[in-house]
C-alpha cells in the first residue's frame, strides 16, 4: 500500500512515533503547516539528525493544549510572528 493512501481508522492502529507525513494523514493540513509546528515553542518534536518526529500520545496531548475560545490565546504562532523571532530556525 502507498504511503500516501494510509488511512488510520483508529488510535491504536496510529505509529507511536509519528513523521510529517503521518500528521499530515491525521490532521489533514498541508506538509508545510506541519513544519511550523514543529517548529513552535512548547510543541514536542524529537530531533534525529534532520528528522522530526513526535510521540502519538504527546501530540494528541499538545493539541488538546491548543483549544481556545479565541485565536490570540492559541499557542502556534502565525507565519509572520515566527518570521519576526529572531531565534527562529529555518
Amino acid at each position: 500500500m502507498n504511503s500516501d493512501t494510509v488511512k488510520y481508522s483508529s488510535y491504536d492502529e496510529i505509529p507511536l512515533f509519528l513523521d510529517a507525513n503521518d500528521i499530515v494523514r491525521i490532521l489533514g493540513i498541508s506538509k508545510a503547516n506541519v513544519y511550523y509546528m514543529f517548529k513552535a515553542d512548547g510543541f514536542p518534536t524529537i530531533a534525529l539528525g534532520k528528522r522530526k518526529l513526535v510521540r502519538k500520545e504527546k501530540l494528541f496531548s499538545w493539541l488538546e493544549a491548543q483549544e481556545c475560545s479565541a485565536p490570540e490565546q492559541c499557542l502556534i504562532p502565525s507565519r509572520e510572528e515566527l518570521s519576526r523571532r529572531k531565534n527562529f530556525r529555518t
